[in-house]
């Protein structure tokens, strides 16, 4: 019986060897090719607010290669964090039931969506707003004149931190559709905790938003909106089930 047990441990212990392996040739193989196609790839995350930049310019000797590290990091950490959580999962499918698996699967599917429609809107229209509002600065009459002269570094930190946050923005009707799986709140439950979930959303855009008026505004209620949806389908799921 010892015999067999640290055999399956063996076993199991091999394939996360295998799995860590795996994952960290792919790594490799990202950072070399994201180098080799750095020049392309600082287009591309550039020229999406083509309509607003002239010239980037940087001020010191190291800051072109620190700006091709940030692309090569950036985009190997979501590849990295996509292949981990790939392998997690097809590591625990075989000791999952049919209806875990199942679920596990609807979320992974429901998830890419999410993030591929995030990724889309924020090249398209979320970032290129942002960068819109902080630029009409520059427009406003004021005593002296103001002109951009935006450096790479500086863009490029603001395009990763702005994309972070906004996608954990889409992530977290995710998330709070399973912190209400999870505690298993009852319908009573969900209304007396509404109101302290609306006063966090609402501290949390005041952070995460620039402070004008009309985006504020726009984003609270695009996220009490997402909250209702998720509440009321966490209402309809535990009412039918």
């Amino acid at each position: 019986m010892d015999k067999i047990y640290h055999l399956n441990l063996y076993n199991y212990l091999l394939e996360i060897k295998y799995r860590l392996l795996y994952v960290t040739i792919s790594i490799i193989t990202c950072i070399i090719i994201c180098y080799i196609y750095k020049y392309k790839l600082l287009y591309i995350l550039t020229s999406i607010n083509i309509d607003y930049r002239t010239e980037f310019v940087y001020t010191q000797i190291t800051d072109l290669f620190v700006v091709y590290l940030l692309i090569v990091i950036y985009i190997t950490i979501a590849l990295a964090t996509t292949l981990l959580y790939f392998n997690l999962y097809l590591y625990i499918k075989p000791a999952l039931y049919v209806s875990e698996s199942l679920t596990v699967r609807n979320f992974t599917i429901f998830l890419i969506l999410v993030l591929l429609i995030g990724l889309i809107l924020n090249s398209m229209y979320v970032i290129p707003l942002l960068i819109n509002y902080f630029y009409t600065f520059e427009k406003e009459q004021a005593l002296t004149d103001l002109f951009l002269q935006l450096q790479l570094k500086d863009y490029l930190m603001f395009y990763i931190n702005a994309n972070i946050m906004i996608f954990l923005l889409y992530l977290s009707p995710i998330i709070m559709y399973s912190v209400l799986t999870y505690v298993n709140l009852t319908v009573i439950s969900v209304k007396k905790y509404r109101k302290y979930i609306y006063i966090l959303i609402i501290l949390s855009m005041s952070f995460i938003l620039p402070p004008d008026l009309y985006l504020q505004v726009i984003g609270n209620f695009v996220a009490i909106a997402i909250t209702e949806i998720v509440i009321y389908i966490y209402i309809i799921t535990i009412t039918y089930n």
